[in-house]
C-alpha cells in the first residue's frame, strides 16, 4: 500500500482501485478529505459495501452458477483534520433495501468538536493598486466620464 495515501485512506481499505477509485483518491487528496470506513478494523463482511455476481468459470457449460464479488466502493468522507472525532465506521448487511449496496454508518464523538474546528485569527487581505497604469493615455480614455 502507498504510504502517501495515509492522509486519505485508513489501514483497512480493501481491494484494487480502478480509474474511478484513482479519481476519488485524487479528489480526496486535493480537498483534504478522509474515507472514514477505511479507518477501523472489522471483519470483511462489515467493510465491503457492494455485492455483485459473475458466472462461475468452473461450472458446466449452460450452468447458471455464479460467484459473489465483494467490493468496498461506497465511502463516507470527512475532513482529514476531523479524524480524531471518529469513533467507528462500518457497513450493515442484511438490511431490507432495494439495492446491492450495504449502508455505511459512521459514529463520531461530539465532545471535542469545538477543538477540531476552531478557526484561527483571520488576516485582512491588503489590496494593492497599480497607480502607474493611470498615467497611460489608453487607460485614461477608458475611464473618461
Amino acid at each position: 500500500r502507498d504510504t502517501g495515501l495515509s492522509s486519505c485512506i485508513g489501514s483497512y481499505g480493501m481491494g484494487n482501485r480502478n480509474n474511478n477509485g484513482e479519481a476519488l483518491i485524487s479528489f480526496m487528496s486535493i480537498n483534504g478529505l478522509f474515507a472514514t470506513n477505511t479507518a477501523f478494523k472489522h471483519p470483511a463482511r462489515h467493510r465491503t459495501t457492494w455485492v455483485g455476481h459473475i458466472a462461475d468459470p468452473k461450472a458446466r457449460v449452460g450452468s447458471k452458477a455464479t460467484i459473489a464479488i465483494f467490493n468496498q466502493i461506497d465511502f463516507i468522507l470527512c475532513k482529514a483534520n476531523s479524524k480524531p472525532l471518529l469513533k467507528d465506521s462500518r457497513t450493515y448487511g442484511g438490511t431490507d433495501l432495494n439495492s446491492d449496496h450495504k449502508p455505511v454508518v459512521t459514529r463520531i464523538r461530539m465532545d471535542n468538536i469545538c477543538l477540531i474546528h476552531k478557526k484561527g485569527k483571520r488576516q485582512k487581505r491588503q489590496v494593492k493598486y497599480n497607480l502607474e497604469k493611470l498615467e497611460d493615455p489608453t487607460i485614461q480614455s477608458q475611464y473618461i466620464v
